[in-house]
């Protein structure tokens, strides 16, 4: 899928032409991830906004508490880190990789 189509289908994204699209997903960089590798740990600010390109990714709250939360998993298309990015608080949550992955900044 094309980074420009990736874009389009985030809802923050979906009302912008095709000419800023095109200038957002110039600033995309892809990132392979691997299995259990952390993307964003709670309490940190957010390292960018991620689209979701390959693989799943799980949303883990508590992670280091005894009883870790998993609030969502997410998949292709789907997208994390906006909330931090807008706000500029660390993130209350953590992102884990189910399986080896790849994903846009």
């Amino acid at each position: 899928m094309r980074r420009e189509e990736m874009l389009k289908n985030v809802p923050i994204f979906s009302e912008l032409g095709r000419r800023d699209l095109e200038r957002l997903s110039k600033l995309m960089v892809p990132r392979a991830v691997k299995g259990g590798e952390v993307i964003i740990k709670e309490g940190d600010q957010a390292a960018g906004f991620f689209v979701i390109s390959s693989g799943k990714v799980e949303v883990v709250r508590g992670v280091e508490s005894d009883s870790p939360q998993v609030l969502n998993t997410l998949g292709p298309d789907d997208f994390f880190g906006e909330m931090a990015l807008f706000e500029g608080s660390p993130g209350t949550r953590r992102f884990v990789p189910l399986r080896t992955r790849s994903a846009w900044r």
